[in-house]
């Protein structure tokens, strides 16, 4: 288990772009696994998310109490920001800074495994604002789409349903 966590975790998501070295200070702990670059991940408990990187066992990290029920599931939408989601129907956001998350290596850094660096390249070309700005913009001219929900159950055979009067000077109710 990695230190920091109190309970077993739920769910694990590594940052999708790969990292320089931070410079190792003297009596830092040794780490994680030895690569020539950084890659860091969050870990998810019931409570907490736990930011880790592997140059350091240590957790560069912690973020608890954010929801009242149980974290679900994380999702990295840049190397900046992380989304949370939990059973209690809330997605929270964690913006990390370039200083504690670290600078991304360029693609064609010689330290990239060259079967990684059209992968890193074709993340690090797509941008967020251009998807949501084209999102916007299909919302407008297309308009929203019609779903069709279909139920497991077959509708009921009854008769529909019919109201009736309050009675009044004791005569029977009065079907409408």
């Amino acid at each position: 288990m990695l230190p920091g966590m109190k309970t077993h975790a739920n769910c694990i998501k590594f940052c999708p772009l790969l990292l320089k070295l931070k410079d190792q200070e003297a009596g830092m702990p040794p780490a994680l696994i030895d690569l020539p670059y950084r890659i860091v991940f969050a870990v998810a408990t019931i409570d907490q998310v736990l930011i880790y990187s592997t140059q350091s066992t240590c957790p560069l990290s912690i973020v608890q109490n954010l929801h009242y029920d149980s974290i679900n599931d994380l999702s990295w939408m840049n190397n900046k920001v992380l989304a949370v989601a939990s059973s209690d129907g809330f997605i929270s956001f964690i913006r990390f800074s370039e200083e504690c998350i670290g600078e991304p290596l360029a693609f064609d850094s010689e330290l990239v495994p060259e079967d990684l660096r059209a992968h890193l390249k074709s993340i690090g070309e797509v941008s967020f604002k251009a998807n949501v700005e084209l999102a916007a913009s299909n919302c407008k001219t297309q308009g929203f789409q019609k779903v069709a929900f279909k139920s497991k159950k077959p509708a009921p055979s009854n008769p529909p349903a019919t109201s009736a009067t309050v009675p009044q000077e004791n005569k029977p109710p009065v079907q409408q």
